[in-house]
């Protein structure tokens, strides 16, 4: 984390709900859920959208960390 963060910072988590269960059911599903949800995740911390640059993070497995 940044830090920057020296004011009032909301913290965020997100992740692939069910995942595990997902991943028992069909794995190429699973995986493919994965990949976009990394993509949408990794485009809001370093793609070109309004929040850049106030949002950070990291994502890891099925859940991602997000500060803003």
């Amino acid at each position: 984390m940044s830090s920057s963060y020296n004011r009032t910072t909301l913290v965020l988590f997100t992740d692939i709900s069910g995942f595990k269960k997902m991943m028992r059911k069909d794995s190429k599903v699973a995986y493919q859920k994965m990949r976009v949800f990394y993509h949408i995740g990794y485009m809001s911390l370093f793609g070109h959208n309004q929040f850049k640059p106030f949002v950070e993070g990291f994502f890891l497995s099925d859940c991602g960390i997000l500060f803003a």
